[in-house]
């Protein structure tokens, strides 16, 4: 055995464990989105900014969702057009109207535009704070839509005629104010943002591996999900990760007392226990042989609000003069059940999953299950800062604890820092390929993990540098279900993910 081989294989000893760790309570701040996103800032009255971003692809100019986030003092403008301004109809999407009351769709003819539809949106736009906006455009349906913070549904829908393939975004700022924006920096435009999928197993232990709400949505979310459960299906809105004594929360049950009842308890002191303040009799709400069954949770000011499916009624509502400040979502599905949870990645697309490792080499499985389709073909990029000494695992089996087969393992920034590898691993023996990347305890780095049916790439950035690869025989490939981070040698590490389109 070389010396490289064997100084590999003593860096990897005993990595064999999986610990849940939590997702990291952070607020966005201008160090995740400038290392993460593409950025621009917009001066008043300089005219619409355009050009910046590349042109959208064909295949998605007539149906869309555009996401960002921006800081501004006042109107804040996003024109949808297929063309340079000035040379035909386009659309302007206004936030920040009337003081910043009010956000309008309009559409123009070079510099003459009226209002399709407007709603109230208070306070949509600001200077101390970064808001998370979102537009979806459809031509089919003659539909333009407005979203804001973690909403999965829009705030506001505009419906008109004469729609046309959106192929160039424009952005400015007016009334005197500045603008910065952040925008994804991959897949600028998406068609929708793909799923969420947890396992959970039969401890009556709320996990918290959902991003966290940011301050500015504390009081006023808007989220579906799903579940396969016979009973006790249980959200925990909590207004920190992993809640402690006096902290308040709310505890959704449905399907509790043998699938006969559903209740909303206002928790202070612990989770269990929690006295009820609204509950209903809802016999048989729950039926795993129908497979997934969707739920939809509202909450505004306070006023709290769960439904089955699309209906307009909800099986439960409740009103506390004392709002929660929520900051965290947990699951769970009570004690001796296991299961599924399966959250639309539309509604907590602005938030980010941020997970820390100290260096123990325990892996930190919270990401989600790999959806099937991606198996083969898996796509993903996160952001990492770290000293030294990080591992990334794509293993075929969501429990990767008990299993010894053959698995990917990536290190990052071993040999002090000075090379990286790639294992294909059946208890981890053979080093495959080596390259060099340099991480930075103070800075994050952006990497790029591609899987194609055995061709496994390692890139620094969106692609823009390899850093190691492995090209196999397809016939010896398998297929991605976990994938999980830490960090070895006592250096500690934050992992920062887009939860929409996270598995690309």
């Amino acid at each position: 055995m070389n010396a490289v081989v064997a100084g590999l294989l003593i860096i990897f000893t005993n990595i064999i464990s999986s610990g849940y760790g939590d997702i990291v309570d952070v607020d966005y701040s201008e160090e995740f989105l400038d290392a993460s996103s593409v950025t621009l800032q917009t001066n008043p009255n300089q005219g619409f900014v355009y050009d910046f971003l590349p042109p959208i692809p064909t295949a998605n100019q007539q149906f869309f969702i555009f996401r960002f986030r921006v800081k501004s003092g006042g109107e804040t403008h996003v024109a949808l057009a297929d063309h340079q301004l000035g040379q035909g109809s386009w659309y302007d999407i206004v936030f920040g109207i009337n003081k910043n009351r009010y956000t309008a769709v309009r559409r123009c003819e070079r510099q003459n535009c009226h209002e399709l539809a407007a709603v109230m949106m208070p306070d949509a736009v600001s200077l101390d704070r970064i808001h998370d906006l979102w537009i979806g455009y459809n031509l089919n349906q003659g539909l333009i839509s407005v979203g804001q913070g973690s909403h999965s549904d829009a705030d506001l829908e505009a419906r008109t005629t004469g729609m046309f393939p959106v192929s160039n975004l424009g952005f400015s700022t007016a009334q005197g104010t500045i603008g910065y924006w952040w925008f994804p920096a991959e897949h600028l435009v998406v068609q929708g943002c793909g799923s969420l999928l947890y396992q959970v197993d039969n401890q009556y232990k709320f996990r918290y591996t959902l991003p966290v709400i940011p301050r500015s949505s504390a009081t006023n979310l808007d989220f579906k999900f799903s579940a396969n459960a016979n009973s006790n299906v249980r959200i925990l809105l909590a207004s920190e990760v992993g809640l402690s004594d006096q902290e308040p929360a709310y505890e959704i049950i449905i399907g509790s007392e043998g699938n006969r009842k559903s209740e909303i308890r206002r928790c202070v002191n612990a989770v269990e226990c929690c006295p009820v303040v609204a509950s209903a009799n809802t016999p048989d709400i729950l039926d795993n042989s129908l497979g997934n069954q969707e739920f939809h949770i509202m909450y505004n000011g306070g006023l709290l609000k769960v439904f089955l499916e699309d209906d307009d009624t909800p099986i439960l509502t409740s009103f506390d003069p004392n709002p929660v400040s929520v900051r965290a979502i947990g699951y769970s599905q009570g004690p001796h059940q296991g299961g599924y949870f399966d959250f639309p990645a539309q509604g907590f697309a602005l938030g980010l999953l941020v997970f820390d490792t100290e260096g123990d080499g325990v892996y930190n499985s919270d990401l989600p299950i790999v959806p099937q389709d991606r198996a083969f073909n898996l796509h993903i990029s996160f952001l990492v800062r770290a000293a030294r000494s990080v591992l990334v695992l794509f293993s075929p089996e969501i429990d990767f604890l008990n299993y010894d087969g053959w698995e990917y393992e990536i290190l990052l920034g071993g040999w002090n820092n000075q090379k990286s590898a790639i294992r294909k691993c059946k208890n981890c023996g053979s080093v495959r390929s080596m390259s060099h990347v340099t991480l930075d305890p103070n800075e994050f780095r952006m990497i790029t993990v591609t899987i194609n049916n055995g061709d496994l790439r390692v890139y620094a950035g969106d692609r823009e540098e390899l850093i190691v690869s492995l090209q196999e025989r397809p016939q010896n490939a398998f297929g991605i279900k976990r994938v999980a981070v830490t960090t070895l040698q006592r250096e500690k590490g934050r992992f920062v993910f887009e939860p929409c389109n996270l598995y690309k």
